[in-house]
């Protein structure tokens, strides 16, 4: 069953003047859409999971990956979305991060939409314990914590030859962890100052008199 695909305009930058970094993340695609049906296969049982689209988008820093259903003229359209953020992490790691968007996919699609209606839906109590079938932890924040080395994600994992042989996994092996690297955003936007209020503004050389204070704004950057 083929439940995975990635369309023409979900890259469209990045296929016209191939380089390092298209080759890699073409190579990232084809290699998750590979893994998706067996995903579905082994931890499923090959349910009737809708087809999946799988898009690389700029999501927030602090996420790798998001479910998203989006309406369209001809149903609704499933989207698991990897983070272009963070496409360094190791590939077992985006394995954990598409299994939990399927797993949301299989919740959304088996339960809630024939019995419980707009009740609240993400990272629930059977969502959570899905996910602890796997043997990975997840929180009521959606985020997933690690999974031990015997687990049933890990033996997948060592089914099918991918290593986890990395250096952020735990001396003892008792728990390889799973979360968001750390990394801090980026703004344009510049603390601006008088002797009332602060704003942040992006506009080069900024030049302002608040009216309430009379006093004119100063930039507070160092």
């Amino acid at each position: 069953m083929n439940i995975a695909r990635t369309t023409s305009t979900e890259l469209p930058r990045h296929f016209q003047n191939p380089d390092d970094t298209t080759v890699s993340l073409h190579n990232l695609v084809t290699r998750v859409n590979h893994f998706i049906p067996l995903l579905n296969n082994h931890f499923f049982n090959g349910e009737q999971l809708p087809e999946l689209t799988l898009t690389i988008e700029r999501l927030r820093i602090n996420t790798l990956g998001e479910y998203r259903i989006v309406p369209t003229g001809f149903g609704d359209c499933h989207q698991i979305m990897i983070n272009r953020r963070h496409l360094d992490i190791p590939f077992y790691q985006h394995l954990a991060v598409i299994l939990h968007q399927m797993t949301h996919c299989w919740e959304k699609n088996n339960y809630l939409n024939r019995q419980e209606g707009q009740q609240p839906w993400y990272h629930t109590i059977r969502f959570r314990q899905k996910m602890l079938q796997f043997g990975i932890v997840s929180d009521q924040n959606g985020t997933d914590h690690g999974f031990g080395p015997e687990c049933a994600f890990a033996e997948f994992l060592k089914t099918h030859a991918v290593s986890c042989n990395n250096p952020t996994i735990s001396k003892n092996r008792q728990f390889i962890p799973l979360a968001a690297p750390n990394k801090a955003g980026f703004s344009k936007l510049k603390k601006y100052s008088c002797d009332c209020t602060n704003v942040r503004v992006a506009t080069p050389g900024f030049q302002a008199v608040c009216l309430n204070c009379n006093q004119k704004f100063h930039s507070e950057q160092s």
